[in-house]
């Protein structure tokens, strides 16, 4: 008859960084939009900036309809960008520490936002108007990808909050 062992191992270390996750969480913030140097554009119509120009899609105004490439994408998708999260999390965490963690998570925000320009807005964002589309002909016929400069303007940053 064989003889069965019980195999030990130390995750102290493990656990200990389970526990202090929730201490982690409130010591970095990610954002995900249209940050730093990506605000301004390299030419447009009025001189407006990606910032602004986004303003006005995600919320739409006047005859702009609202056309939430951020809170919106990122609303729908949330349960896949947890799942994922977690799947790759403790991969980050500990190939380049906790920040990694939120970069993984920016990084895959990120990733569905661009995701939301190819798609429009996972269908979910209003058809451009017969004249819009007349101006745009030999151009991407999908709204906010005449340039791609708003859509490669995306990008994300982790900070330590304050």
């Amino acid at each position: 008859m064989s003889e069965s062992k019980v195999i030990k191992n130390d995750f102290t270390r493990l656990n200990d960084f389970a526990k202090n996750m929730e201490q982690y969480e409130k010591k970095y913030i990610v954002r995900v939009g249209i940050l730093g140097k990506n605000v301004s554009r390299h030419s447009g119509r009025n001189g407006n900036s990606n910032a602004y120009i986004g303003s006005i899609h995600e919320f739409g105004k006047g005859k702009v309809p609202e056309r939430s490439f951020l809170r919106a994408t990122i609303s729908h998708k949330q349960d896949e960008i947890i799942k994922n999260a977690k799947a790759l999390a403790w991969k980050s965490a500990f190939a380049g520490g906790v920040k990694a963690m939120f970069n993984t998570l920016g990084t895959l925000c990120v990733r569905y936002v661009l995701e939301a320009f190819e798609s429009g807005g996972m269908g979910m964002w209003a058809p451009l108007k017969a004249a819009t589309i007349r101006r745009k002909i030999g151009k991407n016929p999908q709204p906010l990808v005449n340039s791609a400069q708003l859509r490669n303007a995306i990008s994300y940053d982790v900070k330590t909050k304050k």
